[in-house]
């Protein structure tokens, strides 16, 4: 399925696998000036839908638009329902392990992201636990995608 993000792009998610498949960047259009036109994605879940608001006063035609789209490439880390759970409750300590460990270069920008998403999403993480699943984060050119997957590590 597809979701927009909080950045105005679009994710395509495997229902199977609940992990990202694509990336679609934040939408853009241009008139035959190079002016910027205003541009917006929607969706239904199955379709994504560019919006481009032309008709106003200024447009120079023809207007260009071309999201980019990029397939996954990044790292996944699945927890087991044992890490969840010290997850749920230890979402603070967990965030500072992953920004200290983000400061070796080693770990670096990944681990960071990671320990930031941690500290903002603990509700989240508990409603996960709660409904018997388990935490996969997903990190791929700076981008962070958390989600719930059941069955495999997850016990």
């Amino acid at each position: 399925h597809i979701e927009i993000t909080q950045e105005g792009g679009a994710v395509v998610v495997d229902d199977a696998t609940v992990s990202p498949i694509a990336f679609v960047n934040i939408p853009w259009a241009k008139d035959a000036a190079g002016n910027d036109v205003e541009t917006y994605f929607t969706t239904d879940g199955q379709t994504l839908t560019q919006h481009i608001i032309h008709n106003v006063e200024g447009i120079t035609y023809p207007v260009t638009a071309d999201p980019r789209i990029r397939k996954w490439y990044g790292w996944d880390f699945e927890l087991n329902r044992s890490q969840t759970y010290n997850l749920k409750y230890n979402a603070t300590v967990a965030s500072i392990i992953f920004g200290v460990a983000g400061a070796i270069p080693a770990a670096g920008l990944p681990s960071a992201i990671l320990g930031g998403a941690i500290a903002l999403n603990a509700n989240q993480i508990d409603w996960i636990y709660g409904r018997g699943g388990c935490v996969k984060i997903s990190v791929t050119y700076g981008w962070l995608w958390y989600s719930a997957y059941y069955g495999g590590n997850c016990r």
